[in-house]
């Protein structure tokens, strides 16, 4: 899997950077926790401040373009960040659904 920047900006009102990355894989679409890793290591950040926002890979091309975000603290993206985001970054646990009860 390789990793290119496309774009970064600085976002200072919400304490965070924001990338658009290109990632070329050669079998399937990687997990998010593997994508998530190799870009903690490749930005020097800890894995519980980025953030993989949107993943999109294109029909027949062995690439996708994916939206990051990084705060400087864990803290920071649990307060900004919808519960839907956090749990799919593996960064709170999921909900659990309660089944109503036949009666």
């Amino acid at each position: 899997m390789e990793v290119k920047i496309l774009e970064e900006k600085e976002n200072p009102l919400l304490d965070r950077r924001e990338l658009k990355v290109k990632i070329a894989h050669d079998a399937a679409t990687p997990k998010i926790s593997e994508v998530r890793d190799k870009l903690a290591a490749m930005l020097g950040v800890d894995k519980e401040t980025l953030i993989l926002d949107s993943f999109k890979s294109k029909f027949g091309v062995r690439e996708s373009i994916g939206f990051v975000k990084v705060y400087r603290t864990k803290e920071r993206a649990l307060k900004v960040e919808p519960r839907h985001t956090l749990e799919k970054n593996l960064l709170i646990e999921k909900a659990k659904k309660e089944v109503p009860k036949k009666q």
